[in-house]
C-alpha cells in the first residue's frame, strides 16, 4: 500500500497536509500556528484490519514544535518535545513503538511508546542503532564493540542487549553482523560479512536468528 502526499490545505487557522493512502484521503494536522508537516515516511504505515490507524512523519515549525511526531487516530504525537534528543525515527511497529536514534553523536539507541515516551537502550559498545521492532518489547539493531572498527549484531529483550550469535557452520568466522528486522515470533533476519580463505575477498550471507528455537 502506497502512501502518497497530496496538497497543502488551511481550514479554521490550521495548516494540514492531504494524504492519500490507497484510496482513503487523511488530513494530517500540524501544531497550532506551525508549517504544514512533510510527508509521512511510507516506510513506516501502520495497519489494522480497519485500515489505516497511524503514520510516522514530522512537522516542522521554526517559531514552536517541530520535529518527528505519529499521527493516530485524529491526534498529533510529538516524539521529541523539546527536541533535545535528536531522535531520528527508523521504524515502527503496528501496536505504535517507534525506534531510531539520537543523542549527541546520533548513535544512541531510542525507542517512542505513548505510555512512557521517548527513551534511551543501553548500548553495549562505543555505539549502537536500533533498525526493528517486533513484540514483545524486542528491538534489533547493531553495535560497535569497545575499539572495533566493525558492526555486531545486537537484540535488545525488554530494554537489556544481548549479541546474537554469529557462527555459520561450513563458512569462517564472520567480520561483521548486522540485525536489520525481527518479527513478533522473535525471528530476526540480517547479515553476515565473511572474508574467503585464502583470499581474502569479502562476501555476505543473509541469516535468519531463531530466538525461541524449537517451536
Amino acid at each position: 500500500m502506497r502512501t502518497t502526499t497530496g496538497r497543502r490545505v488551511v481550514a479554521g487557522g490550521r495548516t494540514t497536509v492531504a494524504v492519500l493512502v490507497g484510496a482513503v484521503t487523511l488530513a494530517l494536522i500540524a501544531a497550532p500556528g506551525a508549517a504544514a508537516p512533510s510527508a509521512p515516511d511510507e516506510r513506516a504505515p501502520l495497519w489494522s484490519g480497519d485500515g489505516l490507524r497511524a503514520l510516522l512523519g514530522r512537522v516542522d515549525d521554526p517559531a514552536g514544535p517541530d520535529g518527528p511526531v505519529v499521527w493516530e487516530d485524529g491526534r498529533m504525537h510529538l516524539l521529541d518535545p523539546d527536541g533535545r534528543s535528536g531522535f531520528t525515527p527508523v521504524t515502527m511497529h503496528e501496536d505504535g513503538q517507534v525506534a531510531g536514534q539520537g543523542g549527541a553523536s546520533g548513535t544512541t539507541p531510542m525507542v517512542w511508546d505513548r505510555r512512557t515516551g521517548l527513551r534511551a537502550l543501553p548500548s553495549p559498545g562505543t555505539e549502537s542503532r536500533a533498525f526493528g521492532l517486533g513484540r514483545p518489547g524486542l528491538v534489533v539493531g547493531v553495535t560497535a564493540p569497545e575499539g572495533a572498527r566493525t558492526w555486531r549484531a545486537v537484540v535488545w529483550v525488554l530494554g537489556v542487549p544481548v549479541r546474537l550469535g554469529e557462527r555459520l557452520p561450513g563458512h569462517p568466522s564472520p567480520t561483521s553482523s548486522t540485525a536489520d528486522d525481527v518479527n513478533d515470533h522473535g525471528q530476526v533476519v540480517g547479515q553476515l560479512g565473511l572474508n574467503e580463505p585464502g583470499t581474502g575477498d569479502g562476501y555476505g550471507r543473509a541469516v535468519l536468528w531463531d530466538l525461541v528455537p524449537g517451536r
